[in-house]
C-alpha cells in the first residue's frame, strides 16, 4: 500500500491519520470514517439517541441527516435555515 503525500495512510493498517489527528487536537481519541453518514450515525450513538427522541434537523439538507435519525427509530423534527448562513434558524427553533 502507498501513503498518501503528507505521509499518512488512511484506510488499512495502522491508524496513523487518526493518532496524529488526536495527537494534534489534543483529543483523547480520533476516529476517522467515510461519509458524513457515517459520522453521524456514530454522533447519535454516542449520545444514545433512543427511539421516539426528537432531532432538529435543518429543513434544507442532504437525505442522509434526517434518515440517519429514522434509523434510530427516532423523529427528526426540521427547522427552517437562516438565508444568510443555511444552518437551522436559531430563531425557529423554539416553535419546533
Amino acid at each position: 500500500m502507498s501513503s498518501s503525500p503528507v505521509g499518512i495512510r488512511w484506510g488499512q493498517g495502522p491508524f496513523e491519520f487518526e493518532e496524529k489527528f488526536r495527537a494534534y487536537t489534543g483529543a483523547k481519541f480520533a476516529i476517522s470514517v467515510n461519509s458524513c453518514t457515517a459520522a453521524l450515525h456514530l454522533a447519535l450513538e454516542a449520545i444514545g439517541l433512543k427511539a421516539g427522541d426528537e432531532v432538529l434537523v435543518p429543513a434544507i439538507t442532504f437525505t442522509a441527516s434526517a434518515e440517519v435519525v429514522c434509523y434510530f427509530k427516532a423523529k427528526p423534527v426540521f427547522v427552517d435555515v437562516d438565508r444568510d448562513t443555511m444552518n437551522i434558524n436559531p430563531q425557529k427553533i423554539e416553535k419546533r
